[in-house]
């Protein structure tokens, strides 16, 4: 009787980027109802959703795009299109992902739309990079299942609205999968960028190092690279550190609160205005 190779046979998963292209127009659709009931941005207070009208490009914009910012888009739009500023609490907002949006901007995109651009690109290649990660444990089809199955989760709808978090998870991805290809200059760079995009991203230091210490008993006559290696581990919180020091000197023109740990802690990692977000 022929073994049933991890019994794979027994059940089908669709090809991740076939799932998520219905859920990413799904998710647009949902948000385009929400406008209907509840118009936010300036374009969708201004242009009717029915009937289309001209010119087609803005309907379009504010249709498709526009219902996507919510909450916390409205700053990564304010960013993208105006840079930081010390009045509205968008300095809490770690800039990899704005800033990756304004390079469109440049290029003659509008701010909206490139950001929903990024957003989608840093979510497909999420998909990707954690499908091929899977695959080092697991069967080709369990990790399509797996990613089939990250997917459906509830909160995996924040891969589908302009946040930061598709860029996030998208370079937290890459890094664990470049430290298993042993590829550790091309992962301390990606954790590192990966801190310029949300504050967790510092703690990427953690599996790193650990990823070391696993092959460090098979490298021993490599002693000088692997102690540089360590030492390069130091770029991730310096790449954080540096950001703080940038937006704290140059743009808020301040010091952080020492008036306790909290305040201190909430001015130096959101910002000085950070009531604006947090309450």
């Amino acid at each position: 009787m022929e073994n049933d190779r991890d019994n794979t046979n027994s059940f089908y998963c669709p090809a991740p980027v076939s799932l998520w292209i219905p859920l990413f127009l799904l998710t647009i659709l949902t948000a385009f109802a929400a406008s209907i009931v509840h118009p936010s941005t300036f374009l969708e207070k201004q242009i009717p959703y029915w009937p289309p009208s001209q010119p087609m490009g803005e309907y379009l914009q504010r249709v498709l795009i526009h219902p996507l910012f919510r909450w916390d888009a409205d700053h990564f739009a304010n960013i993208t299109a105006r840079g930081y500023t010390v009045k509205d609490g968008a300095l809490a907002f770690f800039p990899l992902y704005p800033w990756s949006a304004r390079v469109l901007v440049l290029l003659g995109f509008d701010p909206y739309l490139s950001l929903v651009l990024v957003g989608a690109l840093a979510s497909l290649g999420f998909i990707l990079v954690f499908e091929r990660l899977a695959r080092q444990d697991l069967s080709p089809q369990l990790a399509r299942c797996a990613v089939d199955l990250l997917l459906v989760f509830p909160a995996s709808l924040l891969l589908f609205i302009p946040y930061s978090e598709p860029l996030f998870v998208l370079l937290m991805t890459m890094t664990l999968y470049l430290a298993r290809q042993k590829r550790w200059l091309a992962a301390i760079a990606s954790a590192a960028l990966a801190t310029l995009a949300k504050q967790p991203g510092i703690f990427l230091v953690l599996p790193l190092a650990m990823e070391l210490l696993s092959v460090a008993p098979a490298d021993r006559r490599r002693g000088p690279r692997q102690a540089g290696i360590w030492l390069a581990l130091l770029l991730i919180p310096a790449a954080m550190m540096g950001w703080l020091v940038f937006r704290t000197i140059r743009i808020e023109r301040t010091v952080p609160d020492t008036g306790s740990l909290q305040n201190f802690a909430l001015t130096l990692l959101m910002s000085s205005n950070a009531q604006h977000i947090v309450v």
